[in-house]
Formats: C-alpha cells, structure tokens, sequence
C-alpha cells in the first residue's frame, strides 16, 4: 500500500494534487493499491478525486493530534509519499519510526532529509538539494501524466494560443491575460481550473475572441490542440514543454521563478515576470516556434513517472 500526503487548495494551487493523481493512477494501471490523503477540506479537491474515481480521505494534520498513527493504523502503507513541500523533523520521523519508508517530494522542510528518497527533478536550479538521502533529480524523474508521449508533435507556427494557469490561479492572472487579449483581438482559448475563484471578472468577456472551457475531462488533450500556451511557472509549464508546445510562462509563486528562468534558458519558453508585473507586451516579439519546438521535445524525457514507480517499488519491497 502506497499513501500519499498532500496539500491542494485555492491558496497553495492544485499542482501537488495533479501530481501524485498522475502517480496514482499508474499505480493503479500495475495493480497496485494506494490512497490519497488530503490533508486540505477544499471541495474542489475533493470533487476532483470523486471524479477520477480516486480511493482518497481527508484528514486534518494537527501537530497535536496523532493523524499520522491514525492514518498508518487504518491504511498500513509499506510506502508514505509526502507531496505537501514542508515535511518536518518530527514528523519525518514518526514516519520513520512506524517501520515506513518515507519518500518526499520537491520538498523544502527541514525533515525531508531524513527521508529514504527525495523526489526533486528541479533541484540542481532550486538549490534545494537534502545532503542526508538519496535524491532523483533532472528531468528524467519528471512526473508526468502518461497520455502526454501521445500529444508530441512539433509546431511550426503559433496561430492558435491557449491560456492556463493552474487549477485555481491563486492571484486572478487569468483575467489580467484576458484583457491583454482582447484588446489586442488575439484569439485564444482559456482554461479555468476546478479551483478557479475569479468568475465574477468573467461576465463580460467577449466570446468572439476568448474561448471559456472550466474543468476540462484532460487539459494534455487541450494542449495538444494548441501551437503555443501562457502558463504559470508550475506543472503545466512542463508538461505543455513534453509536448513540443513552447509556452511564455508566468510566476505566480517564488520558487516558479527559478522553472521559468530555466525554460527560457533552454530556449523553448519566454519568462514574462511574475504575477504582480507580468510584461505581456514580451508576447508581442517575434518567436522562432518551429525552433522551440524543437528545443522542448529534446528536453524532457516523458518516462519519468514509470522511473519513479519503478524506485517505489524497491522501497515497498524492503
């Protein structure tokens, strides 16, 4: 049994969510069982999994409460995943001491060096590397959904454009997008999160120009329609470069900084800012698509959750 911790909300983003679904599922797909543990009472989290048919509970983590007892009583996981970025000492080793390997995910506590693995594809630009466990680290260990090796293709023009900035676009940037759009007549498609919070700046878009679609069955599939995409500094930004599809991409949170500067380093992505001053006027320069298309289906190797299964399995045989 394989039990996943993590955090999703409208304030922390859905992308933690979205990815251990994604390990989830392949798991799943082997036979495997595991569960979901939503440490976050947010419904549209919730109405995510029942959706996907995810086998999931919600449990408050109270420092004063023993939830990690309750939850290892209940479930007896061989293998705890946090993917919640703040894993602390004490509760790294409550884990460790109930005999469970404990693997953490991109995570910045001081309790994610005791973990047994630390699952990081972007810790050589995060400088965020535990120095006390075993660390997969580059783009080959990048979780992805499996249904993106079927959306490569390379573009060769950027004539139709898509927008989307996470599952609840904590900062309202979607709108801020939108109006650039519009009064410039750019045709594009827009993708609300289940999370998104913001609808009341949407009453009077002009449907002529921008295209509204909320809580869309794959957003891979969306992509894979599209010749370029304007993308938070998350997940997205990444699976969306798997496809060959180059994006222009904007922070929403500090540490996305540092994914937007290394994707435009590469060549197949624009650094537009962060979200408090985006420079939407960087959209209007020329682009070489065909090139960074080229540059993004070279980057990313799309079997990174299979690897990373493969390293969950080890340590559940232990």
């Amino acid at each position: 049994m394989f039990l996943f911790c993590v955090t999703s909300s409208h304030t922390k983003g859905m992308g933690h969510l979205f990815r251990v679904i994604n390990l989830y599922q392949l798991l799943r797909r082997k036979g495997l069982s595991s569960i979901i543990a939503l440490l976050d009472n947010d419904l549209p989290s919730i109405k995510w999994l029942k959706r996907n048919n995810i086998n999931y509970t919600v449990i408050k983590a109270d420092e004063d409460t023993p939830w990690e007892r309750h939850l290892v009583s209940k479930y007896t996981p061989d293998v705890w995943i946090n993917d919640r970025m703040d894993t602390s000492v004490s509760h790294a080793q409550k884990i460790k001491n109930f005999g469970i390997s404990l693997v953490t995910i991109d995570d910045i506590g001081k309790g994610a060096p005791y973990a047994d693995l630390h699952i990081s594809p972007f810790a050589q630009f995060r400088g965020m590397e535990p120095t006390k466990t075993r660390i997969l680290t580059g783009m080959e260990y990048l979780v992805l959904p499996e249904e993106v090796a079927a959306c490569r293709r390379l573009r060769e023009s950027h004539d139709k454009w898509i927008v989307t900035l996470g599952g609840s676009d904590t900062y309202g940037v979607t709108i801020t997008i939108i109006k650039w759009l519009i009064e410039r007549a750019k045709k594009a498609t827009v993708i609300l999160g289940p999370a998104f919070g913001h609808n009341c700046n949407l009453a009077n878009i002009d449907k002529k120009i921008i295209t509204l679609k909320k809580t869309v069955p794959s957003l891979m599939q969306e992509l894979a329609q599209h010749d370029f995409a304007i993308t938070g500094g998350g997940m997205t930004a990444f699976e969306s470069t798997a496809q060959g599809l180059p994006t222009a991409i904007i922070a929403n949170e500090k540490w996305e900084v540092s994914h937007a500067e290394f994707l435009a380093s590469k060549g197949c992505s624009i650094f537009l800012g962060t979200q408090n001053k985006p420079n939407l006027d960087l959209l209007n320069e020329k682009m070489n698509i065909k090139r960074m298309s080229e540059k993004a289906l070279n980057l990313i190797n799309v079997h990174g959750s299979e690897k990373i299964v493969q390293e969950l399995l080890k340590l559940s045989r232990k």
